[in-house]
């Protein structure tokens, strides 16, 4: 049941991306020719956010509270532009409270830049971590996983105390 809400979730996500790069497609058509887009325009919504938790996609069974996690986070950059001041916002309840992850340097059109990011987590269940990045010309790029947190097994003694 738990594995059928994600992929849900994950179905309904897909499709709010695919609306996004399809809007994001036409406004850098209706440019035409020119790589140069006007200082003023800023881009939000774009849907070339990815994540990765332990570098995998299946993450069931790998989390659980209290043990570290490491997530790879990766963005590319749609536009025909370059785009400087990269930062990555990750947060999620009950996984890590929110922190700025900051890139370096320009990051030329097309290109992927990847950051990791470790965290422990608090509460058990189903949780979600949420990305968002921002540069000086790209805002709101949304990114989330579904993380299936458990809690930590503790060994009981099979043979009572007498």
């Amino acid at each position: 049941m738990v594995k059928d809400i994600i992929n849900e979730e994950e179905a309904q996500f897909l499709k709010t991306l695919s609306r996004g790069r399809r809007i994001l497609d036409r406004k850098i058509q209706s440019l035409g020719e020119s790589t140069t887009i006007p200082e003023g325009m800023l881009f939000t919504g774009a849907s070339s956010l990815h994540l990765h938790i332990n570098g995998e996609q299946e993450i069931i069974g790998n989390a659980i509270v209290s043990r570290k996690l490491t997530a790879h986070i990766s963005f590319t950059n749609p536009l025909p532009i370059n785009l400087q001041g990269g930062v990555f916002t990750v947060e999620g309840a009950g996984l890590t409270e929110a922190r700025e992850i900051k890139t370096h340097g320009k990051i030329e059109s097309g290109q992927t830049v990847t950051v990791k990011f470790s965290f422990k987590p608090t509460r058990a269940g189903l949780r979600k971590l949420l990305v968002d990045f921002d540069s000086d010309r790209l805002r709101d790029v949304k990114g989330e996983a579904s993380v299936i947190v458990r809690t930590r097994m503790r060994h009981v003694n099979a043979v009572p105390e007498i």
